[in-house]
């Protein structure tokens, strides 16, 4: 005897994952102006008169980036880490805070992971 599908309707809708994205490809938002833009506020880039890198520093400012579940938070980390990461003079390390007891043990995993990317 065949099943009555049209006893579980949930069943015949298409499962949708809340997964961040982890590559430009995957960014059908287009997200690339505002990740562009937090690079801008950032990181300053210092050149000579030909206009060639010579530095790259800090701006000094801290950016939170807040909303709700399933908004996109782990996704623009992902696509700015990515793309600081090809960016010469600029190390990127990534630390979720809540996987520590305290404050020495934060502060400790902090400079471990500092110190294994500068090496």
């Amino acid at each position: 005897m065949a099943e009555d599908r049209s006893l579980f309707p949930v069943l015949a809708m298409p499962v949708l994952e809340d997964r961040p994205i982890i590559t430009e490809a995957e960014d059908k938002l287009d997200r690339s102006s505002f990740i562009d833009g937090l690079i801008r506020a950032l990181i300053a880039d210092e050149r000579d008169a030909n206009d060639q890198l010579v530095a790259r520093r800090s701006t000094n400012y801290v950016v939170g980036l807040t909303g709700s579940w399933g908004s996109g938070k782990s996704s623009i980390i992902n696509l700015l880490s990515l793309k600081l990461g090809t960016m010469d003079r600029v190390l990127v390390t990534t630390l979720n805070p809540w996987l520590f007891n305290g404050r020495d043990e934060l502060l400790s995993a902090f400079f471990s992971s500092l110190r294994s990317q500068a090496c």
